[in-house]
């Protein structure tokens, strides 16, 4: 069984790896918007992934929430 230190820490990993995955596909896509010159509501902008790294960020918060609550 995990401790709370290592669950915490686990949890700290994820939303961290949950904003990194969110910042490289934001930035791959406006790398790919600016050299294509277009429009962002003409491009294939995949605002669903971003979403869902938004999501699954916010769960891991609320998770650490309820585990810093004293």
């Amino acid at each position: 069984m995990e401790s709370s230190d290592e669950i915490l820490l686990n949890r700290v990993e994820k939303l961290k790896t949950n904003f990194e995955n969110t910042l490289k596909l934001l930035e791959n896509k406006i790398a790919e918007n600016l050299s294509k010159k277009s429009k962002l509501d003409s491009s294939k902008f995949e605002l669903s992934e971003v979403k869902t790294y938004v999501e699954e960020t916010e769960k891991s918060l609320q998770e650490l929430k309820s585990m810093l609550k004293p």
